[in-house]
């Protein structure tokens, strides 16, 4: 099992492939020209376009599979299914250090540990530059791309969601597969076009609506499914 499969497994789902999904035709690959053997795939899209729903899916997919994923987010780093000290182990505390020091501090725990893990395993990244400035921003990036280009061989893949910039271009140069999840008439060209592109102000107050009528809508489709 290599990144090619894990993303064609995700094309191939219910969430995504099924044509009575919310989400069918929200998954766009811009860059399918990298090496069948590479192992990053950088993930684009707005807020409430369905990137944590990708990410649940890729945990779901994954297990199945018997494939670790050892993935960071901040539904993890404000709790979730964490207790305080595993909490406190992987993101550190925000009373002791700040943000930022905890987001570069679990960057590299994350490489570490992905060394250290014997099973096969993915990566997921979910907004991994929470709190750093772009300077450390670039930073955890570049030591992220370090380890891909001579990862464990355990190592299946990883995935990178970042809004970003300054993190994403730093990227470039392990020529990622790179997906935008949102419709396709927002979906870039490449991941140059998405790092050149100009940015419109959207509304702050209509963020949680369009969140929560996604879920919604998302849930609905998938209990109709379960529906025997």
């Amino acid at each position: 099992m290599n990144l090619a499969d894990v993303i064609k497994k995700v094309e191939d789902s219910v969430l995504f492939g099924d044509a009575e999904s919310p989400m069918a035709n929200r998954l766009h690959m811009l860059s399918d020209d990298g090496p069948v053997e590479s192992n990053l795939c950088l993930v684009l899209g707005g807020n409430a376009a369905g990137k944590s729903l990708l990410r649940r899916l890729i945990q779901s997919l994954c297990q199945h599979e018997k494939v670790r994923v050892l993935h960071l987010s901040m539904e993890k780093r404000c709790g979730g299914s964490f207790g305080a000290i595993e909490r406190t182990l992987i993101y550190g505390a925000e009373d002791e250090d700040s943000t930022g020091t905890n987001s570069a501090t679990t960057v590299l725990t994350s490489i570490r540990t992905s060394k250290e893990w014997e099973d096969p395993h993915v990566i997921f990244y979910d907004e991994p530059d929470v709190g750093l400035s772009d300077e450390y921003a670039a930073g955890c990036a570049e030591a992220m791309a370090d380890y891909f280009a001579a990862p464990s061989p355990k190592l299946v893949g990883a995935f990178v969601v970042s809004h970003r910039r300054e993190m994403m271009k730093r990227f470039e140069r392990t020529n990622p597969r790179v997906l935008f999840v949102g419709p396709k008439d927002n979906a870039p060209a490449s991941l140059k076009a998405w790092l050149e592109r100009d940015i419109k102000a959207a509304n702050p107050s209509d963020l949680k609506e369009e969140a929560i009528t996604r879920w919604r809508e998302v849930g609905k489709f998938l209990r109709e499914r379960r529906k025997p």
